[in-house]
């Protein structure tokens, strides 16, 4: 008789937390945790990052190196707390842990921790050492202290990773402080302590700090320390030394983050305890603040001296004088000298802008204030960077004699909103960035004249919904097809559009390429018809596009291949016919497209690279003809249905 043997269930689930983390270091921290000497350990990888953002897509991507890893993201308006806390209603183990994505866990570490815990049943969390590793030291920092109250006043560096958590203790304690984004494990220790816990101390650095992250903004650390000073309130009055020194702290904290009532009440508080000590400390601030003055006058004075002496060189070379002077004086002007609106005209509060005719504006003319800007007939170009990081520029007329618009000319105007055109504009080229992340405009009729697009040309206006183009000498006739003369929808062109629904190509098209990134992350596109002389579609070009239901090309014959990734995730797409020269469908095309249900292949494939087709849940059949060589995880064995057959005729 043979007897089945049930494998044991999990006993620990660790929470990666990431933000702004390289991919390599993400890959190395998850390939620490699944490489304890601990088996069956549950992971998490929980996206702390704002949804969508490029950091997101990155993680997701990396994660499918891993399929045994579990990605949790939640809404960006929610603290870290809250998000650890929504995080543990998914633990089922009895034992929790969490981890920045810069550690490196020793491999014994969890298994170590552990055994502690299960050695001294009252505690409800194991805490350990870790070791800091930088580019010219390395440096050992234990638990070295007995009493969690103790490390604020030895400043003793401490995070997540240090700690290991029974589940059940955690959960019925309420979890985290849901209004911290910081000290969210030393307030828990706290409060523990409070209620007559305690912790157990491993004094061996069981992982390594490989880099600091960078820093909150000072208001957020301002607010998580605050919230901590009142959680543990009780605990800070019973000790009257950290008591004083956390005020002290707390004075720093308010006066980064410009909170001064609060600077002069934690001050107040302070002073009432040991007044001769925060005397002798400001005077100490006040030497160190008057050296500081000192020194800065002087060096103040050094650089106006140098800038007179440079102003006077320039102005022997160059006898003439800032066309807003000219303007002044009544005389014409025939350039905009880089940066003189930013300067001079800038502290003139200047918001509205009309050029002369035959007025060359020169980059980054234009900054600060500027709500509006009319340019008048004979400029031919709108040089590079001339309105960049106008945020307050709203409107802007454009007349017929501009033929390019160059790279970045309008980068960074998040408030602009209306862009005309003359109906009888003869504008040919849109350079590189040129509307990038102008997150206000909803949309911008273009004159029909228009053959190239920059790279990016209208990445990141998350509020545009679709391109319309002027018909020649029609003033009032708009067309919502891209011109027929286009042949390449350069990289990017509207990556991170989110709220673009739909794109449209006349019959006579003659675009032929759609490059990388082309549509990436047009979270509301849900309808592409393409033209027939089609023949590229670019890696990632309609990458993370989840609402995108049909993509229609009335020539299959003319495409001849597909990028990598070029549909991952598109959550709405049913249906695909792969076209008939494609011999490739290349790694991870149609990963996490979670609605496709039929895919239509033809005779000339002849490759499937790997997870071309994974987490496809509805795809239950594919027909492939004889000689088709696909990866081994190419499908899912376990949603898929793979049938051979033979070319007709055969």
């Amino acid at each position: 008789m043979s007897h089945s043997v049930r494998a044991s269930p999990p006993v620990l689930s660790v929470v990666l937390l990431t933000v702004c983390d390289a991919s390599v270091v993400l890959q190395a921290a998850i390939q620490s945790i699944l490489a304890q000497s601990l088996p069956d350990i549950v992971l998490y990888v929980l996206d702390l990052n704002p949804q969508q953002s490029r950091y997101s897509l990155g993680i997701q991507e990396d994660l499918a190196r891993f399929p045994t890893v579990q990605y949790l993201s939640f809404p960006d308006n929610t603290t870290w707390g809250s998000r650890r806390n929504q995080t543990l209603q998914h633990i089922r183990t009895p034992y929790v842990a969490f981890s920045d994505a810069v550690d490196l866990w020793n491999p014994k570490k969890a298994q170590q921790q552990l055994e502690m815990l299960e050695c001294d049943s009252d505690a409800a969390v194991c805490c350990c050492g870790y070791e800091i590793v930088n580019i010219d030291h390395r440096e050992v920092l234990p638990p070295a202290l007995d009493q969690p109250e103790h490390w604020i006043l030895h400043q003793q560096d401490f995070c997540p990773s240090m700690f290991l958590y029974r589940t059940a203790a955690l959960k019925q304690s309420g979890g985290f402080n849901q209004e911290m984004n910081q000290c969210l494990d030393l307030e828990y220790l706290l409060r523990t302590q409070l209620d007559g816990g305690r912790a157990a101390l491993l004094k061996l650095p069981l992982f390594q700090r490989t880099t600091n992250r960078m820093g909150e903004p000072p208001e957020q650390v301002y607010q998580s320390a605050k919230h901590l000073y009142y959680a543990v309130y009780d605990l800070f009055l019973k000790d009257k030394r950290l008591y004083f020194y956390y005020n002290l702290q707390l004075v720093d904290f308010a006066i980064a983050s410009r909170e001064w009532t609060f600077a002069i009440i934690h001050l107040i508080v302070a002073v009432s305890k040991s007044p001769l000590y925060v005397l002798c400390c400001t005077l100490l601030w006040v030497l160190r603040s008057v050296r500081s003055l000192f020194s800065s006058a002087v060096k103040l004075l050094r650089l106006h001296r140098a800038i007179r002496k440079l102003l006077w060189q320039f102005r022997k070379l160059h006898a003439g004088r800032c066309p807003c002077e000219h303007a002044s004086h009544g005389r014409r002007a025939t350039a905009l000298h880089q940066k003189c609106m930013s300067s001079r005209c800038s502290r003139e509060r200047i918001q509205s802008i009309t050029t002369p005719e035959s007025l060359r504006p020169l980059q980054y003319a234009f900054q600060h204030n500027l709500k509006q800007v009319t340019l008048r007939s004979g400029i031919v170009c709108v040089p590079y960077g001339a309105f960049a990081g106008c945020t307050n520029l709203q409107t802007v007329v454009i007349p017929a004699s501009v033929l390019k618009i160059d790279a970045c000319a309008f980068f960074g105007c998040k408030n602009l909103q209306n862009v005309h055109f003359a109906s009888d504009s003869v504008l040919e080229e849109i350079g590189a960035y040129a509307y990038a992340n102008c997150t206000a405009l909803t949309r911008i009729t273009l004159p029909e004249t228009l053959r190239f697009f920059g790279s990016y040309s209208f990445a990141g206006c998350t509020a545009l919904e679709g391109l319309h183009f002027l018909v020649r000498n029609h003033p009032t006739a708009v067309n919502n097809s891209f011109p027929a003369a286009l042949t390449t929808l350069p990289r990017g062109l509207f990556a991170g559009c989110s709220t673009l629904q739909q794109v449209q190509f006349p019959e006579d098209s003659v675009l032929a390429h759609i490059e990388d990134d082309a549509f990436l992350g047009c979270r509301r596109l849900r309808w592409v018809q393409m033209p027939g002389p089609l023949q590229t579609i670019g890696a990632y070009a309609f990458a993370f596009c989840r609402q995108l239901e049909n993509f229609v090309v009335p020539k299959l014959d003319s495409v001849q291949e597909l990028g990598r990734a070029c549909f991952r995730s598109c959550q709405s797409l049913n249906y695909f016919s792969v076209p008939y020269n494609v011999k490739r469908v290349p790694a991870r095309c149609f990963y996490g497209c979670s609605a496709l249900r039929s895919v239509k292949t033809s005779r000339e494939l002849q490759l499937i690279e790997h997870h071309a087709f994974t987490h496809c849940p509805q795809l239950d059949s594919i027909v492939l003809y004889r000689g088709v060589d696909y990866a081994a995880n190419a499908f899912d064995p376990d949603n898929h249905i793979l049938r051979q057959e033979t070319e007709p005729g055969d």
